[in-house]
């Protein structure tokens, strides 16, 4: 019986992996067993998250133009892969649209007290514009005698300990080299006229784009590949494998999509593997798009694909199964249950059978 159980929740597994079922849990499939011959038929209910757009594979997932979750999933010690972008190849509006999203996004983590002479140009930007600013400057009471002799250095001439020396940003170099500190200038945003805050975006920016590397990786910058999207370009999705996520990592993704598993399934039934590898992706394609719009169709392309590509190295493995009731099979098994025992990598590693019903296999397994 146990055997039966096995592979009808097998099959049940590649047909959620082929249709991108999200949500398989142990309250949306029915197990009816046979007393008298040992039969039994799973039957997977409440199928209304299939065919997600998100789920690309048995462990891949597409976050793409999802920023929050990404940055999320970066903040838990996600690896993401390169994405780069040539700079120099970068159109006119392209450019615009990197300084003015990427300006604006850092304009509003700037805070209520922004020190205007932190990011270079940002002063003089604003003072072209008509924005009157006090000047940088240091005040030499506060100085020990060591940096009042720095100071002259650098100045070329003898201070007053009472005097207050204006700073020019050619001097901001030495004088830090010198542990001086400068007087800070600063200002709220949020309360400039908006023709000032367009400055402030703008430079804000530049800044930002002038910093970064050529080519640029915004591989692990979500909002910069939105922005970029958004133009028109065509970058490739970002797609997270998570086979090997943490505890930590599946609950930063979970709430966001509702997975419930997302298994590399470790059997396949004799009998689905023939069916799987006689589909034709054309066929299947030209079969679904009436049912879908592109992405989604897109998506469950791509799931046919990696549920081939997992059950050809089944096959070489010699992990296609003819009988699962054969002596030691269920042991086997059992030795591969993925995951902390007692967290959520377990629940979304491992096949249903090892999921949902642990303590009959670990039990029948010791028999």
């Amino acid at each position: 019986m146990l055997g039966n159980l096995m592979r009808e929740l097998s099959r049940l597994e590649w047909a959620d992996l082929l249709s991108g079922q999200s949500d398989r849990h142990m309250g949306n499939y029915l197990v009816y067993i046979n007393a008298d011959t040992g039969d039994v038929k799973v039957t997977g209910i409440d199928n209304d998250a299939s065919f997600s757009r998100r789920r690309v594979g048995a462990t891949t997932v597409d976050i793409t133009g999802e920023p929050g979750l990404h940055g999320a999933l970066q903040a838990s010690g996600v690896t993401f892969p390169r994405m780069l972008v040539d700079v120099q190849k970068l159109s006119a509006g392209q450019r615009e649209a990197l300084v003015n999203g990427m300006g604006a996004l850092l304009f509003s983590g700037a805070g209520t007290a922004w020190n205007v002479d932190k990011v270079p140009g940002q002063r003089e930007a604003l003072q072209r514009a008509g924005l009157s600013l006090p000047p940088m400057t240091v005040e030499v009471g506060s100085l020990t005698d060591d940096k009042r002799s720095a100071l002259e250095g650098i100045l070329g001439r003898s201070v007053q300990r009472n005097e207050v020396v204006p700073v020019s940003r050619d001097m901001l170099e030495r004088l830090s080299d010198a542990d001086i500190t400068v007087s800070s200038v600063l200002i709220n945003p949020q309360l400039l006229d908006p023709e000032y805050q367009s400055v402030l975006i703008n430079t804000f920016g530049e800044h930002w784009l002038g910093a970064m590397a050529d080519p640029m990786d915004v591989g692990t910058i979500p909002a910069a590949q939105q922005i970029l999207r958004n133009t028109g370009m065509d970058l490739p999705r970002m797609v997270i494998d998570t086979r090997s996520f943490t505890d930590k990592q599946y609950r930063v993704l979970k709430p966001k999509y509702g997975f419930k598993q997302l298994a590399l399934l470790p059997r396949i039934d004799r009998q689905t593997f023939q069916a799987l590898m006689a589909v034709d992706e054309n066929d299947y394609r030209q079969r679904l798009a009436p049912c879908m719009d592109r992405e989604a169709l897109d998506a469950a392309v791509l799931r046919l694909r990696d549920a081939k590509r997992r059950a050809e190295e089944l096959e070489k493995r010699q992990c296609v199964v003819d009988d699962w009731e054969a002596p030691g099979f269920l042991s086997a098994l059992v030795r591969e249950r993925k995951g902390n025992p007692e967290g959520l990598s377990s629940v979304m590693q491992n096949c249903l059978f090892l999921r949902d019903f642990w303590e009959c296999a670990g039990l029948a397994a010791r028999v």
